[in-house]
């Protein structure tokens, strides 16, 4: 099985170097940035192609590791030189509609789009990063690499599926990093650090699910206190002269959020309420 890989940074190169160790050897790839690229192939022993389209015609499966804002350019590219049944697996981060579109112009040539969503950093998992993969071409995906330590997961449903659960988780995380890093930055400054951390340790040794509910059922019904909470962090901020910019969105989420009053609500209403709230 050759596997071409159109786009070669450093997700492509970390999962290249697995598959290689797990015996699948055949590679071969096409990157705009050809110096860069022929920099990375070396020690892998790939081939470096001089056009998109040689990529294509010579591969068995084809995996795009581009950029996600020239995702879409890729397979429009990539399209008239695919062969009816072959998998175009994309690993881009897009939006889910964009993956429609693309998929879309791979099915129009007899292509077998994957939405591949990486789930983890390629650096830390390399080759067995977890990979949710939606689309007409996810079973036979999974199929041609699992044998080689590829983690897949394959979901039901149209092309963006899996995008969408990356991009939904990556709310979350990313978000949850910056508020982590405004958070030490203010204790830093105000030399609390141990006594926040021992405090948040505690705090987020409870179960997600657990957790989150006790989130979002507290913020619906405290959220008209809450607000005052913020102002006050917000002072404090101030007053050592950092910004609160995650503090400050904090402070606006539970403004909006206490225009319902609640006395006793569950889970299920606290996130309707919300979400009726937040819809534009």
């Amino acid at each position: 099985m050759r596997v071409g890989w159109i786009g070669f940074g450093e997700a492509a190169s970390g999962i290249a170097a697995g598959l290689i160790s797990a015996g699948l050897t055949d590679m071969i790839a096409y990157d705009l940035d050809a110096r860069r690229a022929a920099q990375r192939v070396a020690p892998l022993g790939i081939t470096l192609k001089d056009s998109l389209e040689a990529v294509v015609e010579e591969s068995d499966l084809l995996l795009v590791a581009t950029p996600g804002h020239v995702a879409e350019a890729v397979a429009r590219s990539a399209a008239p030189h695919l062969r009816p049944g072959l998998i175009y697996g994309d690993c881009t981060t897009t939006s889910p509609a964009a993956q429609g579109r693309s998929a879309r112009a791979i099915a129009a040539r007899g292509g077998l789009f994957v939405d591949a969503a990486l789930m983890d950093a390629v650096p830390l998992r390399g080759h067995a990063v977890p990979i949710l993969a939606s689309g007409p071409g996810s079973r036979r995906f999974a199929e041609m690499l699992r044998p080689f330590g590829m983690q897949i997961e394959v979901l039901e449903g149209e092309p963006g599926t899996a995008t969408a659960v990356k991009l939904v988780r990556s709310i979350f995380m990313k978000g949850l990093a910056a508020i982590t890093i405004e958070t030490l930055i203010a204790a830093r400054v105000l030399g609390l650090g141990d006594l926040v951390v021992a405090s948040l340790r505690s705090t987020l040794a409870t179960p997600f699910d657990i957790l989150a509910e006790r989130l979002v059922v507290g913020t619906v019904t405290h959220a008209g206190r809450r607000v005052h909470e913020m102002d006050a962090a917000l002072g404090m901020l101030a007053e050592q002269r950092l910004q609160g910019v995650m503090t400050a969105a904090t402070r606006t989420l539970l403004e909006r959020a206490s225009r319902v009053q609640w006395d006793r609500v569950t889970f299920e209403e606290a996130l309707q309420s919300a979400t009726d709230l937040f819809r534009t």
